[in-house]
């Protein structure tokens, strides 16, 4: 990884739907965190992070992501190879 980052990932969120206004704008403030999307599927919020190290991950996820009230459980996935990464995008009348 470049930049200083060892740990970049992927963190499935399941939240009270009520709140996930507020869960969302919580996990916002948070520096390791970098991208943030409302999904469908088994998780209503997936975020992707980036940690200087498994002990600053495992920081983050211990004493501020678990702890965001209406965050009702969390998976995390580490990426371990990009093999395609691309930024890109085209307009959808393209």
């Amino acid at each position: 990884m470049k930049l200083g980052f060892e740990v970049v990932g992927m963190l499935k969120i399941d939240v009270d739907i009520k709140k996930i206004d507020t869960v969302s704008k919580e996990l916002s403030q948070i520096d390791q965190i970098w991208y943030i999307v409302h999904a469908t599927g088994s998780a209503y919020i997936y975020a992707e992070f980036n940690a200087k190290s498994i002990d600053d991950l495992n920081e983050v996820i211990a004493n501020k992501i678990n702890k965001i009230d209406g965050l009702l459980k969390t998976e995390t996935s580490l990426f371990l190879k990009f093999v395609k990464r691309r930024y890109d995008w085209k307009t959808a009348i393209e």
